[in-house]
């Protein structure tokens, strides 16, 4: 096994690897946003 691919398991298995990752990636980075109706009205005509 490659040993970045070691250590990226080891690290992702420490209990701060969440925490850590919400920093650098925030899952709502600007607060919460609206859908736009228009584009939404589309997705269920995609077949």
């Amino acid at each position: 096994m490659n040993k970045w691919i070691k250590y990226s398991i080891l690290y992702a298995n420490q209990r701060s690897y969440l925490d850590d990752l919400f920093r650098v990636y925030p899952t709502i980075p600007e607060g919460i946003r609206d859908i736009d109706e228009e584009k939404w009205s589309r997705v269920g005509n995609l077949q």
